[in-house]
């Protein structure tokens, strides 16, 4: 979340692999990216540029083109999308909150997790944000009290994996420093997620590169633990939230787990 910088696309809930910029001089434009080596598509009247890169699991060598549309229509339409009415964490909220794709559940976890703290307190913004799951808690939208279930019972499923990672990490970890099951070949191999632990094995060697990684598994065990329980605390609130708001009505959400080898959470209405 960028404040008044976040993107157009994630202040509206829609999802994109690409991101927007808006110019009114046409020909500004157009000689920026001539200039930086785009070339123009007569055909699909958009601009595309060739990049290339190096791909470190298959050490060959790929290409893709860039496209960047210059439809000069679009240059006036921008009353197409859902707008918020404003443009803080909890706005964005609110609106995630009332659409519930996938997508929105995703972004609001992702922020929870971090921003949630499950010791008992948190960073301002997020005092702030919690209004928004308590307006959304009093709609009389069965949708938006639909999304609030989803994103509880999402919640605890991640909260769950993550625990289980965090675990198996932890309990793990050390075998990195096995020869027998991480060769020094596996090693280079596995350094390639990262351009730093590859230059870092060339300077320093395999064996002090097994430190390296043991110390980033490690360090991951425990944020996996932690985020894992920021997010069951995340979950019961609202949850908590949910079942303030219909206790009127007689209606009691409950949370029922079905063990599979990950466990599935289901709300269960009474």
């Amino acid at each position: 979340y960028l404040g008044k910088y976040t993107t157009r696309d994630w202040r509206r809930k829609r999802f994109t692999d690409d991101i927007d910029f808006w110019i009114h001089k046409i020909d500004l434009l157009e000689h920026v990216l001539k200039k930086t080596g785009w070339l123009k598509n007569k055909i699909t009247r958009e601009w595309e540029k060739k990049i290339y890169w190096h791909n470190p699991f298959s050490n060959e060598r790929e290409e893709h083109i860039l496209i960047a549309s210059n439809d000069i229509n679009q240059t006036l339409d921008f009353g197409g999308g859902s707008y918020l009415d404003g443009a803080t964490l909890k706005d964005i909220f609110k609106k995630k909150l009332k659409r519930g794709h996938d997508v929105d559940i995703s972004d609001i976890i992702n922020v929870a997790m971090v921003f949630n703290k499950a010791e008992g307190f948190a960073v301002d913004k997020w005092y702030e944000v919690w209004d928004a799951f308590e307006e959304s808690a009093n709609t009389r939208s069965t949708r938006t009290i639909s999304n609030l279930v989803s994103l509880v019972r999402y919640s605890l499923s991640i909260s769950d994996y993550l625990e289980r990672v965090g675990n198996a990490l932890l309990k793990l970890h050390d075998l990195i420093f096995d020869q027998t099951i991480y060769p020094n070949q596996k090693i280079v191999k596995i350094t390639r997620v990262s351009v730093h632990w590859q230059k870092y094995l060339k300077n320093h060697g395999p064996d002090i590169t097994r430190e390296l990684i043991h110390n980033y598994i490690f360090e991951q065990s425990h944020f996996k633990l932690y985020y894992s329980k920021n997010l069951r605390h995340f979950a019961e609130k609202v949850l908590a939230l949910l079942n303030s708001k219909v206790k009127n009505a007689k209606v009691i959400f409950e949370i029922v787990k079905e063990d599979y080898f990950f466990k599935k959470h289901n709300l269960n209405i009474n």
